[in-house]
């Protein structure tokens, strides 16, 4: 929104990283952010001077924010005034790291950076400049952008997951290459731990609940999937496989994970197991192992799907199991995915 002399107009919000009126700016690196997903973002609110400008000097530069991207009231977040000395005023700066700058003629600016940001940042953001015109009139200019919360799609993770393992045997050959460099391998441990740590992260986002049994570590996605074979290769990409039953007691341990963890996923009705008789119909056998399922808790008549329904679903509330279409187009019925990661790969 642009003001002079008290008229306003609304400013082009048709960019979703960078706006700009008169000379004042918005920038950020990121209009959605995914918590626990995100690695960095930054907010920059700037003046810049330029030929032909109406104003002659700014003497205050403000970003406000409001708690939602649909809310309409701002909050002042920080500040630089002519008479700050170079100091940013904090009001309520959401644990960022802050700088900033001021020369009334030329360039002006207030920058907020995060690591790893959380839902806090998500809103609308008004960068103001507050100033006079030619003639000694008050004049103000803004811009404004919006940052939103989305969630982590499964897809998302897939794709970055890839890349980060690309970069991983990258830095491993490095690694091998230079073997009594110490310097340099100093140098690329760091960053391999770093892609690792990413790697985490990633799997953290994800994860509605977790829990070990024996020695493996299970945990159930927030995300819903309707491909079995690309759920198991989610769980592959964590060192692990879709859940697989190996004895009752395991069974039992599935189950009431998945019943006591689920509940806050309205309308899941299972969880996909590793499991199918696809190509040798009647005969389960675990999709990453290839052994024999020996522990079958069908549901009623289950199986039931012939052909048609080549792998095995969990259903969370009966506690008990049914044959299930490997892909499933409705994405109201996709099952949850639940991996099993052994001790040693973790």
């Amino acid at each position: 929104m642009t003001c002079v002399d008290g008229r306003c107009s609304e400013a082009d919000l048709s960019s979703p990283h960078i706006a700009s009126s008169d000379g004042v700016e918005i920038i950020t690196t990121h209009n959605k952010v995914h918590e626990g997903y995100t690695e960095h973002l930054t907010i920059n609110c700037s003046f810049t001077h330029q030929q032909g400008s109406d104003f002659y000097s700014i003497v205050s530069l403000i970003l406000y924010k409001t708690d939602s991207p649909t809310d309409t009231v701002y909050r002042e977040v920080a500040s630089i005034t002519a008479f700050s000395h170079n100091k940013v005023e904090e009001t309520n700066t959401m644990g960022s790291t802050v700088t900033g700058h001021h020369k009334p003629d030329a360039y002006s600016f207030i920058a907020l950076e995060w690591l790893y940001p959380t839902k806090n940042v998500v809103g609308k953001y008004k960068c103001e400049a507050n100033g006079i015109d030619h003639k000694g009139h008050p004049m103000t200019s803004t811009a404004i952008t919006v940052v939103v919360q989305t969630a982590v799609s499964t897809d998302m993770l897939l794709e970055t997951i890839k890349e980060m393992n690309i970069k991983v045997e990258d830095m491993e050959i490095k690694l091998n290459k230079y073997v009594g460099l110490e310097n340099k391998v100093t140098h690329l441990e760091a960053t391999l731990n770093g892609l690792k740590s990413q790697v985490d992260n990633s799997k953290d986002a994800i994860t509605l609940a977790s829990a070990n049994y024996k020695g493996s570590y299970y945990f159930v996605t927030e995300q819903r999937y309707g491909n079995a074979w690309e759920a198991n290769r989610l769980c592959q990409l964590y060192g692990g496989y879709l859940v697989e039953i190996n004895d009752r007691q395991e069974f039992d341990f599935v189950t009431d994970f998945l019943y006591n963890h689920t509940s806050s996923l309205g309308g899941l009705g299972g969880a996909w197991v590793g499991a199918t008789d696809e190509g040798h119909e009647g005969t389960w056998r675990f999709m990453t192992s290839g052994g024999k399922v020996s522990t079958l808790v069908w549901h009623g008549p289950e199986p039931s799907g012939g052909g048609g329904e080549n792998c095995m679903n969990m259903r969370i509330r009966s506690k008990d199991m049914n044959d299930y279409p490997c892909f499933k187009a409705d994405a109201e019925h996709f099952p949850a995915i639940v991996c099993e990661i052994p001790h040693s790969n973790i």
